[in-house]
């Protein structure tokens, strides 16, 4: 880009005034797209509609982005389905259900209260278990009298938000299902768990429970342990300091076990700043979306396991319809190119291994939410609709594998851009982005003013003091749609 050539402009010109003098040269495609990396709307219309109006009415009261909305409902509904159905994409290639989501966000953006809406049907699933178990221990100490032999009655713990593997495959020997669930994960990814000596166990644990693969236990406090067939869903809420911290710990461990790869991660756009209050809705609460959500899952959760002789977890197995699979194979295939060297995907080849396999769990999950517990084969719209998730989330780590400076100057770019379009304006003072730009990049001074450098260096913005005060103009070939 040239060199700034409006030094010389009078600065006692309106800042409207001065716009029409400011000289731009008009960035081409690629510059654009390397400077603003394509956004990817979360495709909240792929969803199934009962999850999909669940959502979007949490959406409606609570004010956060839609993806975190999104990722905790699709979590529920994983730790509800998973200990009674697979999905088999083929005659040996047969995975769980489960999911491993991660939403970053920073402070503020009103997770607790949309895990709080969406998670509640098995938050009170859960207090009934545990009643359960209260009232089964008081028979069981009062018949061992008389039947020593007596088995001690288990617990059926789904929840599980922190803990050691030791404690977690206890868990999962009790009951085969496990839901590891944080809306401020920095409890679970810097507990005990995850110390340095515990790491790489935990880390295999947690990849193996994502496959459904035998978890053992052998420690002089426990004893041996084993759980042959676990099923485990993870969805975690976290700041992006702590996924970072997470991600690069013990030399970026968490990537190379292939944890990372496993993980569907979103890092949505804040809606901080935008969240204008609405009066609660009048609607009778049977009339709500919700509830209809909330049966579902309670209803799924109701459901009796089925297990084998030896105890072992014994899912149904859904398979794909001739259609469906031939539209899952041409993604698959489609992907393999995708990842090979020199090609677009290449950086994150160990995702796009997985994402032929992270179509089918979600597929099977849509196809779950249509036809309940009488589902037996995943059809090829819920195929369809599920690889718009699949390339949402690859967009996302791709966003997350470039250098933190380019996302940060994407980010600050974006809120320009967004601001100038809302305000029909190509300006603003410098001072008020820094009061209201987002609370991550607010922050960080040295950062912003590094961003507002590199993006006046491309010639996306310009800064120039007029009327005592230092603007920064947007060049306006960015504010054309």
């Amino acid at each position: 880009m040239s060199e700034n050539t409006n030094q010389a402009l009078d600065i006692s010109l309106t800042p409207e005034m001065l716009a029409k003098y400011l000289r731009w040269e008009v960035p081409t495609k690629s510059d654009i797209k390397q400077a603003l990396a394509t956004e990817h709307k979360y495709p909240i219309e792929a969803f199934p509609t009962l999850i999909q109006d669940a959502i979007l009415e949490a959406v409606a009261t609570i004010k956060c982005p839609l993806a975190l909305a999104a990722n905790s409902g699709l979590g529920c509904l994983s730790a509800a389905s998973q200990g009674l159905f697979d999905v088999a994409r083929d005659r040996t290639q047969i995975s769980p259900v489960s999911l491993a989501l991660v939403t970053i966000g920073e402070s503020g953006e009103r997770k607790t209260a949309v895990d709080n809406t969406l998670n509640s049907s098995i938050i009170e699933w859960q207090s009934k278990q545990n009643h359960t178990l209260k009232e089964n221990l008081r028979l069981f100490d009062l018949q061992r009298k008389d039947n020593p032999e007596i088995k001690k009655p288990s617990h059926k713990k789904l929840l599980f938000s922190k803990g050691t593997s030791a404690q977690l495959i206890a868990n999962l020997g009790q009951y085969p299902c496990t839901f590891i669930h944080s809306n401020e994960a920095a409890t679970v990814l810097s507990g005990q768990a995850t110390k340095s000596e515990n790491f790489i166990e935990t880390l295999g644990v947690w990849n193996r429970g994502w496959d459904g693969q035998m978890l053992t236990n052998d420690t002089k406090m426990s004893g041996y342990e084993s759980v042959a067939n676990p099923r485990v869903t993870t969805c975690l809420m976290l700041q992006e300091s702590v996924y970072q911290h997470f991600a690069n710990a013990n030399g970026g461990m968490a990537s190379s076990t292939g944890l990372l790869a496993r993980w569907l991660i979103s890092r949505p756009e804040s809606t901080i700043g935008g969240r204008w209050y609405t009066e609660p809705s009048n609607i009778d609460v049977k009339d709500l979306k919700l509830t209809k959500y909330h049966n579902l899952l309670t209803g799924l959760l109701n459901s009796p396991l089925e297990f084998d002789d030896y105890g072992t977890l014994k899912p149904r197995v859904l398979t794909l319809e001739n259609d469906a699979k031939s539209c899952w194979v041409e993604f698959h295939d489609h992907v393999e190119r995708s990842i090979a060297s020199g090609e677009e995907l290449a950086s994150i080849t160990s995702w796009g291994a997985k994402a032929a396999e992270q179509l089918a769990r979600l597929a099977a999950l849509f196809q779950i939410v249509e036809t309940n517990t009488k589902s037996t084969v995943v059809k090829k719209h819920n195929i369809e609709n599920a690889i718009k998730l699949v390339v949402y989330y690859m967009s996302e780590v791709l966003k997350l594998n470039n250098s933190s400076k380019n996302l940060v100057n994407e980010k600050v770019l974006r809120w320009l851009i967004a601001y100038c379009k809302k305000n029909n304006t190509n300006h603003i003072v410098k001072y008020t982005v820094q009061q209201k730009i987002h609370n991550d990049l607010r922050k960080n001074k040295e950062q912003l003013n590094d961003a507002f450098i590199a993006l006046a260096e491309h010639g996306y913005i310009q800064e120039i003091e007029t009327e005592n005060k230092l603007f920064i103009f947007v060049n306006p070939n960015l504010l054309v749609d």
